[in-house]
């Protein structure tokens, strides 16, 4: 399972103008951020592209919406959810409990 994280383009705007103008956001900008964003139509194309080739039945991609964090975490967390109940996984064996007479040997 892959999950794409997909901000809009104007949420994409949005946040980088956060990060311009506020002083304890601006540490997460950089200058290919901006250049980035002037290129925001041809990156879309190019991930669809990488997605589309890269998409199996073994590792899916699913596309996030990612402009809200509540939903994309709840997203997110729902597919995992779903995930691991699909692999059926159980909890290991537990154990026989140390002995005391095991206890004293580790010292």
């Amino acid at each position: 399972m892959k999950c794409y994280l997909q901000l809009s383009v104007d949420e994409q705007k949005h946040r980088l103008h956060q990060r311009l103008e506020r002083p304890d956001k601006r540490w997460k900008l950089t200058l290919d951020d901006l250049q980035g964003h002037r290129h925001f139509a041809e990156r879309q194309a190019s991930w669809a592209d990488v997605l589309s080739v890269s998409h199996g039945n073994a590792a899916p991609w699913y596309v996030i919406p990612a402009d809200h964090r509540w939903l994309r975490d709840l997203i997110v967390a729902s597919l995992l959810a779903r995930e691991f109940e699909r692999l059926a996984l159980d909890w290991p064996a537990h154990p026989a409990p140390f002995s005391h007479a095991d206890l004293e040997r580790m010292r």
